[in-house]
């Protein structure tokens, strides 16, 4: 559950980076990718499918890198979100097409919602 209202959120991350951050989970997980969750000091969690245990380890420090595999364990690219940040909160991301395609959606979902 990616809702905003999941307890498993940092009571430090504002609304709109959980609801930013939630799209861009759900946006990479349906596609059968896995999200390992690298927190500018160690990797927090390793490659998972699992949204709670994502969402669980966002926001204890001011930086969340999502090192997104595919299925076979292939770094297929990363997303970096700069907590504190608000509606930015998604600052950078690496090059290629499956990544971009993921931001775009990400974008849309967002600015739809």
């Amino acid at each position: 559950m990616t809702c905003v209202c999941n307890p498993r959120w940092n009571e430090w991350v504002p609304m709109i980076e959980r609801r930013i951050i939630g799209h861009a989970i759900r946006t990479i997980l349906v596609q059968g990718l896995n999200i390992a969750v690298y927190d500018g000091e160690d990797f927090a969690l390793k490659a998972s499918t699992d949204a709670d245990d994502i969402i669980g380890v966002i926001g204890d420090t001011d930086i969340s890198i999502f090192n997104i595999h595919n299925s076979t364990g292939f770094l297929t690219g990363y997303i970096v979100f700069i907590h504190g940040n608000r509606e930015d909160v998604l600052s950078d991301y690496s090059m290629g097409d499956e990544i971009e395609k993921i931001v775009a959606r990400i974008e849309a979902e967002v600015e739809a919602s």
